[in-house]
């Protein structure tokens, strides 16, 4: 069997766009997280991907999206709006 030759992509790739744009690209995620008492609590991390810097941190015992949606304004505050948010969408 002969392996198939990938033909070359004419757009940039993902890891292109990342590296171009770095510095404007904010990640956001939920990660959960056991407590002493065993409840589980729900930790809301946006990151800046340039330079892996924590850009907003916070934690609830149960998320909705008023609350996200508050995070989002609380960390784009004093004008410090990434041009790229990236979530994990499921």
């Amino acid at each position: 069997m002969v392996p198939r030759r990938r033909l070359p992509r004419g757009d940039k790739t993902w890891r292109t766009f990342v590296r171009n744009h770095a510095k404007e690209v904010w990640a956001c995620d939920f990660l959960t997280q056991y407590t002493a008492l065993f409840s589980v609590v729900y930790v809301f991390v946006i990151l800046e991907i340039g330079s892996r810097r924590i850009v907003h941190l916070n934690v609830t015992a149960s998320p909705t999206l008023s609350w996200a949606k508050q995070q989002i304004r609380e960390a784009t505050a004093w004008d410090q709006t990434p041009r790229f948010l990236l979530t994990a969408a499921q």
